[in-house]
């Protein structure tokens, strides 16, 4: 893995101080989990199905982790959260005339992968 040598030196009165580090980065592969795949949005008689498959890899994975805002995509996915172990769920906490934005989340037992989504769900 590559690095860099950093060093500094400075004046303190009439004494030169350095020092020396090394800066080691972190790659995107090493520390990316895999998402879920083929995540699907679907509304449903007012009520909004998800859907997902799961990643290729599997080692090491917990749940999954469902977010939902309300009307735009980068909205607060913080008020309705939804953890599962399955590969679907059904939100019926929906209102007409409202669009929602989903993206979901592999959820391992030491990382997080990258969301999925968002993916809107237009109630009419």
């Amino acid at each position: 893995m590559p690095f860099w040598l950093a060093g500094v030196m400075f004046l303190f009165g009439s004494l030169w101080f350095s020092y020396q580090y090394f800066i080691t980065p972190v790659t995107k592969a090493a520390s990316e989990a895999k998402k879920p795949k083929d995540f699907k949005v679907q509304v449903v008689d007012r009520k909004v199905q998800l859907s997902w498959n799961t990643p290729q890899t599997t080692k090491d994975l917990v749940k999954y982790r469902v977010e939902r805002s309300l009307n735009i995509p980068s909205g607060d996915y913080s008020k309705w959260v939804k953890e599962t172990n399955l590969t679907s769920l059904v939100d019926e906490s929906v209102s007409q005339g409202k669009t929602y934005w989903y993206r979901i989340f592999a959820v391992y037992q030491n990382k997080i992968s990258d969301p999925v989504g968002p993916i809107p769900a237009i109630i009419e």
